[in-house]
């Protein structure tokens, strides 16, 4: 794509693709060897004639209910840009649709520094819209609090408090890769001098921007789970206090029919007329004492 500069995307390289790059570029062959799978960390590295970059991004699983790592390699030359990805990736091709504008079109194809920078920034912004199923999840979480569904809501927050910890441990570790990126940029693009330094500056803000919403939406995940554990905690005393009461109800009785089941010669009541009920009432008469303590010390 493009005339002065040329955007190269590689989806799932292959070794023919390998050859490709070997043929047409000078790229180094640890790099080419890297660049057919998945790299085990985000990475800037300057040679002199081309930059290459290893950028991690969150990709959500709605099967595991998470994000996960995913990654675009970048290698960018004075007049290429060679992206290569081991997945299909939506925001390449939401990019590809923007530039069938031709202004956006004749602006991103003007410099590879700046169509880099586009791609990157379209990546960013995708990270934005990955938090919009953790805000869902939020706001259903959070219309459920109130409908007696404790546990279940707590296993709930639990997935997304998972979810926004992965994908804050993903996005975190670009920071650095994008600050690293921005303080070698000027000496890649020499000829361009400080303004080639302020667009890659600006995605290092645009990063901190989304960190900075995520750690807003792990502070609201946490007032839900507090707010949730203390309703269970509620209803958890709620049962137990019942079962207190049940206890000390049954106790009476089980003294009372402990004490004239004794056999004992001088053991009142039993042998007379209507022994078993007055027994009986003897029982009763003490649950109702019992109940009455209760509701007079605000227990019921």
């Amino acid at each position: 794509i493009g005339e002065k500069i040329r955007w190269i995307d590689i989806t799932m390289p292959n070794q023919q693709d390998i050859r490709f790059l070997k043929s047409n570029f000078q790229i180094h062959p640890i790099i080419l060897e890297e660049l057919l799978g998945p790299s085990a960390r985000s990475k800037v590295e300057v040679f002199n004639t081309y930059l290459y970059l290893v950028y991690f991004f969150p990709a959500y699983n709605k099967k595991e209910r998470s994000s996960y790592q995913s990654e675009v390699d970048f290698v960018i030359t004075k007049n290429e840009v060679i992206t290569v990805h081991y997945e299909d990736f939506p925001p390449l091709d939401e990019f590809r649709r923007q530039l069938e504008n031709e202004h956006f079109r004749e602006k991103v194809f003007d410099q590879t520094y700046h169509l880099a920078y586009y791609l990157l920034e379209s990546f960013i912004t995708y990270f934005e819209r990955e938090q919009h199923h953790i805000s869902e999840k939020i706001e259903e979480i959070s219309q459920e609090l109130f409908k007696n569904k404790e546990e279940e809501l707590l296993k709930e927050i639990s997935y997304v408090k998972r979810d926004i910890a992965n994908y804050s441990i993903i996005v975190h570790l670009q920071e650095s890769v994008l600050k690293s990126l921005a303080s070698k940029t000027q000496s890649f693009w020499p000829e361009h001098g400080k303004a080639v330094q302020l667009f890659f500056d600006d995605l290092v803000g645009d990063q901190l921007r989304v960190l900075n919403q995520i750690n807003n939406i792990r502070e609201i995940v946490n007032g839900l789970e507090e707010t949730n554990s203390q309703l269970l905690t509620s209803k958890t005393n709620n049962v137990m206090k019942t079962f207190t009461i049940l206890a000390f109800f049954i106790y009476p009785l089980m003294l009372i029919s402990a004490i004239f089941s004794m056999n004992a010669k001088d053991t009142p009541v039993i042998g007379a007329p209507g022994d078993f009920w007055i027994i009986i009432g003897i029982m009763m008469a003490s649950i109702v004492a019992m109940l009455l303590y209760f509701k007079n010390k605000n227990w019921l």
